[in-house]
């Protein structure tokens, strides 16, 4: 099914022809194509590793999927894999970033009226001798520091950075990339950029600002400041829990200004009470209106929208297995698992209105993509006999129209 709709798509034929082939074409066995798919292929079925690649190259399912028979030659090994990796350099990895990109706005059927942005810095433990990999006090291990920018709930960006860099490292350079090619497409669209308190630094908010037609709604610390402004409400949501039992969650706005900024700016303070806790919430925002709902209507959504996301790229897609000694063989690693992940975004937009429309990768893996066959090659085709008691049969037959439907 991933191998229909790739093909369709032209998805990894895309990634392949954005890295330069250096190799010597009287010498390739493999096309840059069949190895970025075979690669691809792997981390949607779970292989997270390119020593699994000896054990896959001969199955004739894997086979399958670059157009070779049981006769015909084996895919990539591992030692070819490690090599396509650490084959590409700087030029190939900013052109993968542009293909990216210009895949995610290519997706727009119509001119969006708004797009919200959610930047998100993650940690990446690391386990051997890579390079960059640093020591990051607040984590407290050797680590990579990817940077992970998501747009309308698709991550779309995935920037590796040394494991001692703060979380806004880079920020604005990416930023200022990002939003160019969004506005060269689509020049009057509304941008939403959410973050947490990491990015509320004053000069990534006088960069938003700078930007027309962006509203932002970033997280802030709270310091001893921002608490005793808010002293007053949180005694208050305290008091009327202690008279309800019931949890109170109270907001204001205030107007603040930090230290390292160049002015005052709207703060959106929230006072919580319940069963023996409180908690406070800071966001800043330029809002032309500021409400106290954006953060309910805006705000929070960030954890289903991003963090959900890189989740699912981490541990669904292996982001946090960059096990190559060099920096940007492992920017590379990071990013097939974030065109795995985004390949398979597109097969679960086939999904809508089905049981597995909000399913996570694991569950896709185990329901449609991993499944017992028997393969029988015959002189023009190879046959996969499915089990007829298959539970989801119906499913995966009416999938397998759509994408031979599908026009693109």
């Amino acid at each position: 099914l991933v191998k229909e709709l790739d093909e369709k798509l032209r998805f990894t034929e895309g990634i392949a022809e954005a890295i330069v082939d250096q190799r010597d074409t009287r010498q390739i066995d493999h096309t840059m194509t069949d190895l970025i798919r075979e690669r691809v292929y792997m981390l949607i079925q779970g292989y997270e590793d390119t020593n699994d690649a000896d054990r896959l190259r001969s199955d004739l399912a894997f086979k399958s999927v670059v157009n070779r028979g049981e006769n015909d030659l084996d895919l990539g090994s591992q030692s070819t894999l490690c090599r396509l990796e650490n084959s590409v350099d700087r030029r190939d990895i900013k052109r993968l970033m542009d293909y990216s990109i210009e895949n995610w706005l290519n997706s727009f059927e119509e001119t969006p009226s708004e797009i919200t942005l959610d930047v998100d810095p993650t940690d990446d433990p690391t386990h051997g001798h890579q390079q960059m990999a640093l020591f990051h006090g607040y984590y407290g291990q050797v680590m990579y520091s990817p940077l992970i920018i998501s747009a309308n709930g698709t991550i779309i960006m995935a920037v590796l950075r040394p494991g001692s860099r703060h979380g806004t490292a880079k920020i604005i350079s990416i930023l200022k990339y990002l939003i160019n090619r969004i506005r060269a497409r689509f020049p009057t669209v509304s941008l939403r950029f959410r973050a947490d308190a990491a990015f509320g630094s004053g000069k990534v908010l006088d960069y938003l600002e700078s930007v027309p037609n962006l509203t932002y709604a970033v997280g802030l610390i709270a310091n001893s400041r921002l608490k005793k402004a808010n002293e007053s409400l949180l005694k208050r949501a305290v008091d009327e829990y202690t008279t309800t039992e019931q949890k109170q969650r109270l907001f204001q706005l205030i107007e603040y200004q930090a230290n390292p900024w160049s002015k005052s700016r709207y703060v959106i303070a929230k006072a919580e009470a319940l069963s023996g806790a409180t908690n406070q919430r800071f966001i800043v925002t330029n809002a032309a209106s500021p409400s106290t709902d954006l953060y309910d209507d805006f705000y929070v959504y960030r954890a289903q929208d991003s963090e959900n996301e890189i989740k699912e790229l981490k541990l669904g897609f292996f982001a946090d297995r960059l096990s190559c000694h060099r920096f940007v063989a492992n920017q590379f690693r990071l990013l097939l698992s974030l065109f795995a992940y985004q390949l398979s975004r597109y097969f679960k937009k086939i999904l809508v209105d089905s049981r597995l429309a909000t399913a996570s990768i694991d569950t896709l893996r185990f329901k449609l993509f991993k499944l017992a066959v028997r393969i029988k090659q015959t002189a023009r085709r190879l046959w996969f006999n499915f089990c007829s008691t298959f539970p989801l049969q119906d499913l995966f037959i009416s999938t397998h129209k759509k994408i031979l439907l599908l026009k693109v």
